[in-house]
This record gives C-alpha cells, structure tokens and sequence, in this order.
C-alpha cells in the first residue's frame, strides 16, 4: 500500500512558532508592567523626596532635569563688502553662534530707518535691484523661532560714496589751484603756461577782480590753504581707487603721507629742504587728513551693537 507524506512536521513548526511567538508577547507584557512599575515608584519616590538630587541619589537615580527654553542666536560678525557694483553689492560675515537664517537690513545714510532687504541661510549674499545714487548702510541680523540676535556691524555701500568724493576731492583740488593763480606771485611756472595757452589776459583780469581781498584775507590763506586743499583732495581721489579709505590699510596710507608731508616740513624747519618753514602747513595738513577721513567714512570693524 502507498505511503503519502503527512503535515504532521509543518503542523508541528506552526504550532512552535505560534508558541513563541505567545512568549515573545507575554514577556513584552511583563517588560512594559515593569517599566510602568518602575517607573510609578520612581516618581513617588521624587514626589516623596521633593525632588532632591542627594536623596534620589541613594536609589541610582535624579531629579527630572528643567526644561531649558530656547535663546535667540547670537551676533553675526565681521560684515564686509569686498565686492559692488552699479545696482549690486556682494555682503559676507561670519556665521553667528546659535543662529538660524540671517536678515540683511540696509538703511539710507545718514540716518535712515531700517528695513530688510534679504534673506540668507549661508554666510554671504548678493543683493541686486540695488538704487543707483543713492548711499546705503547694510547690516545683518540673525533670526530663529527665540527672536533676534545682536545686530551686526554696519557697512557703507561706496558706489554712492564714491562719486561724492571724487567731486569733493576734484573741487578742493580747483580751489587750491585758484588760490595760486589769483593771489600768489606771477614768477611761478603755470604762469608761462597761461601765456603759452593765451590765457594770460584771463587770468590778468581774474587777479585784478580778486586784488582788494587780499587786504582782509590772513596769510594761511595764501600760503598754507592750497597745500591743504590739495592733499585734501589726493586723499579722497586715492581712497576711490582704494575703495576703503574707511578700512585700516587706507588710514595707514593716509598716516604715511601725513608723516611724509610733516617730514618735509620739518626738513624746512633744520634747513635741510628748500623753502620756508611754516608750522601753519603741518596744522592744516593735519586737518585736511582728519577732514578726509571723515569723509570717507573710517569704521574698524568693530563687534559692536548697530544704531537702531
């Protein structure tokens, strides 16, 4: 007679896995009633002891911990404008402690309120759309859902600076020159080039029109102002083409031709340069360079809180 396979074997694995399966789910059971136990006693015994760390200490175990809130982020620092054209200006800082997204802010100078002029997720961004003609300052805020941080430290955008300095600077330069041509001696050399350019009947009209002021003006005026006005003015001129007569490397150049030009006026003084000393030329060098760094706008970029 034929022998057929049984199901006994598969029945058998069935009814095995079936009873782990039970066991698996009995000890979860049990796992959870004890961690629920635990759990309970732990919690009476904080209640119990007020919560006191020493006491809790002697079961293994501490106080809950207070919930500590969120703190807004820090200051973004060290803002600077490396980069900037017509309509455009490229802003990079240092990622601030703590801190989500970054709002960039700029106001018309001198003192124009604040408003947000972008949004940023990384360390540095392109503004566009930016109005030609104008004077912008830029800062940065960071944000997150705590509120905000410290503002930045400010920049100027130059492209508007610029063009103030060099029609400042062009101006002072032609005022300086005036003064020679109307009221210094006639032996200087630019004379000889008035009357090669036919000019000399001009300039000899201009010199008599100008001649009963010289009775009230000081002597500063004719011999001191012109050297003012002119380093007045190559300071500005040089700080366009440096783009940062506000930074620290253009203050250091404007000390160095400070000194240079008090050097020479103290190789007058020893007799050492031609020419006649004159301690009225230092005084009003020295204010010339105060005057063209003021106008450029020096910052030293400084960790500091912005105006509001």
């Amino acid at each position: 007679m034929a022998q057929f396979p049984t199901r006994e074997p598969e029945i058998a694995a069935v009814a095995a896995a079936a009873a782990a399966e039970q066991a698996t789910t009995t000890k979860d059971e049990a796992l959870e009633g004890l961690t629920d136990a635990m759990k309970a006693d732990l919690r009476y015994a904080e209640n119990t002891v007020d919560f006191d760390d020493d006491k809790l200490k002697l079961l293994g175990w501490a106080g809950r911990k207070a919930g500590t809130s969120l703190e807004p982020p820090g200051q973004a620092r060290t803002l600077e404008a490396p980069r900037e054209g017509e309509g455009w200006i490229f802003l990079d800082w240092k990622e601030p402690v703590d801190g989500g997204k970054v709002e960039i802010e700029r106001r018309e100078r001198p003192e124009g309120p604040w408003s947000i002029g972008g949004i940023a997720m990384e360390t540095e961004a392109t503004l566009t759309s930016q109005e030609r003609g104008k004077e912008f300052e830029y800062r940065v805020i960071a944000v997150n859902k705590a509120g905000e941080g410290v503002p930045s430290n400010s920049v100027i955008s130059f492209v508007g600076l610029e063009i103030k300095k060099a029609l400042l600077g062009s101006l002072a330069l032609f005022v300086g020159g005036m003064i020679y041509v109307v009221w210094r001696g006639q032996n200087l050399v630019m004379f000889a080039w008035f009357d090669t350019l036919g000019l000399s009947d001009s300039v000899a009209r201009l010199r008599d029109y100008a001649a009963p002021y010289s009775r009230v003006l000081p002597h500063w005026f004719y011999y001191c102002l012109p050297q003012a006005l002119w380093f007045f003015s190559g300071l500005l001129l040089l700080s366009c083409i440096w783009r940062g007569a506000g930074t620290r490397e253009g203050v250091a150049w404007v000390a160095v031709f400070f000194i240079i030009g008090s050097a020479f006026e103290s190789g007058q003084l020893l007799g050492l340069v031609p020419g006649y000393f004159d301690a009225g030329d230092t005084v009003l060098l020295a204010i010339a360079a105060l005057c063209a760094a003021w106008v450029s706008g020096v910052r030293w970029h400084k960790e500091r809180r912005s105006p509001a």
